[in-house]
This record gives structure tokens, C-alpha cells and sequence, in this order.
């Protein structure tokens, strides 16, 4: 009898991860391999405060339970607590610098701070452990994008493509790099395919109609910018980019509306506030010119 009293017990324990590893803690708290299990727990449930005690509790105990430095980068990471993570991947990588994963983690990092120099640095590093690791290719292809080397991004993104055809994020920035290096046809193509699966995502249409656009076919553009708003009609970038269409267009009442409807979702005091306000200014003053 006591035995099968104690097997309930046990059974009435185990029903979660979370009660077993408390209590396997509350036995033996020195037990890192609980502590670890916590976090993780934690961490998955996005209790991100007591995903960091038992992270930082199982380096503790044990300083060389290599996955606790990662584990606690990545959690606070998703804290946000970007300055704090980089210590525990640096001392990961101490452990393990011959696997990609670490040096993924501090070109997020750099990233994130926008030091995109040192995140290139890292993001080959990982690339010459395993020259087919997704995280690092789709970084450096997005850093690669970012600082106007649209041809080194177009290579990576090809081979990624190539491997995956399926990948929506890899086609959708290949379609952005056509873009940015003036292949309009090309860009609008698979942008359209994108769009056709996804008819929802108003940056797709937006981009699409930004191509249209720059190939001057005013009247495409015009539909998918309509469409884009229709979506997210909260966004002033589209607003501001249709009131050009109507303005190419010889619509100069249409496109001040659509500028002054840009500029009152847009925060004072930025780049793009004043951008649309010179814009406002240029119609008024074309009107008065040439209606007056």
C-alpha cells in the first residue's frame, strides 16, 4: 500500500513539465539540470522574468552548463535587454566556436544595434563553419540589401531560392532587390506571385505599386497603392506615394488630399512629416499657378 500511494503521488507530479522540474528543484536545489529545464520551460511559456532567474540559478551552480549562456542570451533578447545578452553569447562562443548558432546570435545582436559592420563580420564566420546555415545567408543577404550591394544579395537570395523554392520571406526580398537595382519587370513579376498567395500583405502591393510606378504606368500603381490602403489604411508611406501617382496623373486635388491625409497619421517633427508637407507645398502652389 504505501508503494502505490507514492506511485500516485509521483504520477500526480509528473502531469506537467513545470510541477516536475519544481519539485525536482525543491529536492535537491543544487540540481542544475532542473534549473536549466525551468528556464526552458519558462522561456516556451514566455515567463520571461523566471526563464532568466533559472538560467542565471544554473550558471550558478554549474558555470560550465554550456546551453544556460545561450539559452539566457536568447531570453533576454526577447526581453529586450540587448546590451545584457551580449556577455552570455560571447562566453557561449568560449564554450562552442565551432558551430554557427553563436555567431548567428551576436550579429543579431549587432543588428539590432545597427552596427551592421561587425554583424557581417560574425554572420561569415558562421557561414565558414556551414556555408548553408539559412540564419547567417538570410542576414547577410538582408545586410547585404540594407548597405546597396544589391548583386552579393541577389547571389545568396538565388541560391536560397534555389534550394527552397517554396520560401515566401526568400522570394519576397529577392523581389526587393530587383526592385532596388531598377529590374522593375522582374521585381513586379514575383511580387505579383507573392501577392496572388497572399493578397492580404499590403507591402507587397505597396512595393508593387512603387515598381508600377517607377515604369511610370501611373494607372497600375494607382490600383495596387488603393489596395494597400484599403488594408492598412493607417499607413502615411502609401498615402504619400499615391498622392504622387495623382499628381503625375494630373489629379492635383486628388493628390493634396491624399498628401494631407498622409500628413495627419504622420508623427511631427520627422523626415517623412516635413517630406509630405514639401509636397503639400509643391501642389498649392502648383494650383495657384496654373488654375488661378
Amino acid at each position: 500500500m504505501p508503494f502505490i500511494l507514492k506511485t500516485r503521488r509521483q504520477v500526480y507530479l509528473w502531469k506537467n513539465s513545470e510541477t516536475l522540474f519544481n519539485h525536482t528543484y525543491s529536492v535537491t536545489e543544487a540540481n542544475y539540470i532542473a534549473t536549466d529545464c525551468l528556464g526552458c520551460y519558462y522561456m516556451d511559456q514566455d515567463q520571461d522574468k523566471l526563464a532568466e532567474y533559472y538560467f542565471n540559478k544554473t550558471i550558478e551552480i554549474n558555470p560550465r552548463k554550456v546551453s544556460a549562456y545561450y539559452n539566457l542570451g536568447k531570453n533576454l533578447v526577447k526581453m529586450n535587454k540587448i546590451n545584457e545578452a551580449q556577455p552570455f553569447f560571447r562566453q557561449y562562443l568560449k564554450f562552442v566556436s565551432n558551430q554557427p548558432e553563436g555567431y548567428n546570435a551576436m550579429a543579431d545582436i549587432y543588428i539590432k544595434q545597427n552596427n551592421l559592420h561587425k554583424a557581417e563580420k560574425y554572420l561569415l564566420s558562421a557561414l565558414e563553419l556551414d556555408e548553408k546555415d539559412t540564419d547567417a545567408l538570410y542576414n547577410l543577404s538582408k545586410i547585404y540589401m540594407e548597405t546597396e550591394r544589391y548583386k552579393k544579395a541577389k547571389e545568396i537570395l538565388l541560391r536560397m531560392k534555389k534550394k527552397n523554392p517554396t520560401d515566401a520571406n526568400v522570394t519576397y526580398n529577392l523581389a526587393l532587390t530587383y526592385l532596388k537595382s531598377g529590374k522593375y519587370n522582374i521585381a513586379i513579376s514575383l511580387l505579383k506571385k507573392i501577392s496572388t498567395k497572399n493578397p492580404k500583405n499590403a507591402e507587397t502591393l505597396n512595393n508593387l505599386a512603387y515598381a508600377y510606378m517607377k515604369q511610370k504606368k501611373y494607372q497600375n500603381a494607382e490600383k495596387y497603392f488603393l489596395k494597400a490602403i484599403s488594408i492598412t489604411p493607417k499607413d502615411p508611406e502609401i498615402y504619400d506615394n499615391l498622392g504622387q501617382i495623382f499628381f503625375y496623373q494630373g489629379k492635383p486635388l486628388k493628390a493634396l488630399k491624399s498628401f494631407e491625409n498622409a500628413l495627419k497619421i504622420t508623427p511631427k517633427n520627422t523626415k517623412l512629416h516635413a517630406s509630405i508637407q514639401k509636397n503639400i507645398d509643391a501642389v498649392k502652389k502648383y494650383m495657384e499657378k496654373n488654375y488661378n
